[in-house]
């Protein structure tokens, strides 16, 4: 009897030591299964900002119209979207309501708080009003930017977790990645040297390697003359240098692009200059017009027409037969 009652204390402190490693041990793996699910709603933006959410956004507004093409392919179309009369979106995502974004006074705050959003997806040139945006709203502001047709996948993917569609994400990055790859430079065909300019109203510059249009320039395999000169000092970023009539003219390229945006007068007085006519890419009617939608202001989903498009500039005929 008196065994017994020794293996029953026993039996009882081996419970009442264990009960507390049970416990801890249930409660680490709870708060490891939170982390994990955390983790899921916390990413980095493309300036290298963490952002947290306690859940996936549900109300997402956006200053950009490429992040509404995105979304809405996403099944996750965003509550409120920029107002901005040349974008060439759906008509599903043209019935979403619009708020005001300008470059100079940032976006319209007022509509941002009516509609309640709890991400707002906006684009570094933005970056500015990022504080006030976090302060006025108690939401999170995240930056998001397709720089060049490198970044178009990683854009996709990261939307897709956003959205918490992970599987869509990747699905629709991977067909993209694979539909870029598939336009490529004639076999054997000389790099066809390129001056890309953009204009408008107040300045002028030309387009640099790491800037969207010539990352696309050199995808194609075409080359932009203006590689290694310095970013112009006027330019809020680092993808345009100075535009000159007489680098231009020295270099001679075989294709120059032209991407305005609005009257530029300064290119107007350039191509009227006796100069510009002795050109090589004037004389072979190689000067193209691009839309500054597509090739600056509003990069994403069009990638795969817009490098067509590039493609059929930059060689000719009997260049893309192999000839």
């Amino acid at each position: 009897m008196q065994r017994m009652r020794t293996c029953v204390r026993y039996l009882c402190l081996a419970v009442f030591v264990a009960a507390p490693c049970l416990y801890v041990t249930g409660c680490n793996e709870q708060r490891a299964e939170a982390d994990q699910h955390a983790e899921v709603f916390r990413f980095v933006d493309h300036t290298g900002r963490t952002i947290r959410l306690d859940k996936p956004p549900v109300r997402i507004a956006t200053t950009s119209s490429f992040v509404v093409e995105i979304l809405e392919e996403l099944d996750h179309p965003p509550i409120l979207r920029p107002d901005l009369p040349d974008a060439e979106l759906s008509a599903a995502a043209c019935a979403i309501p619009t708020w005001a974004v300008d470059h100079a006074v940032g976006p319209n705050l007022e509509q941002l708080v009516a509609a309640d959003p709890d991400l707002v997806l906006t684009t570094p040139m933005f970056a500015g009003f990022v504080s006030t945006i976090e302060e006025r709203l108690g939401v999170p502001v995240a930056l998001v930017a397709i720089r060049t047709i490198e970044d178009l996948t990683p854009t996709v993917k990261l939307l897709g977790k956003i959205a918490d569609a992970h599987d869509k994400g990747n699905a629709l990055a991977g067909n993209f990645d694979a539909r870029i790859q598939a336009i490529q430079p004639p076999e054997a065909a000389k790099p066809p040297h390129v001056y890309a300019i953009f204009g408008t109203p107040d300045a002028s510059f030309a387009f640099l390697p790491n800037s969207y249009l010539g990352s696309m320039i050199e995808h194609l395999g075409g080359k932009l003359i203006t590689e290694g000169a310095p970013p112009a000092t006027r330019s809020r970023s680092q993808q345009f240098t100075s535009l000159s009539l007489e680098f231009l003219v020295e270099c001679d390229p075989d294709v120059i692009f032209v991407v305005s945006h609005g009257p530029d007068r300064r290119l107007e007085k350039m191509t009227a200059h006796r100069a510009w006519a002795q050109l090589a890419a004037v004389r072979g009617e190689r000067v193209h017009a691009l839309s500054h939608r597509r090739y600056l202001t509003n990069p994403g989903l069009s990638a795969v027409e817009a490098l067509e498009e590039l493609r059929s500039f930059l060689y000719t005929p009997d260049e893309d037969k192999g000839r």
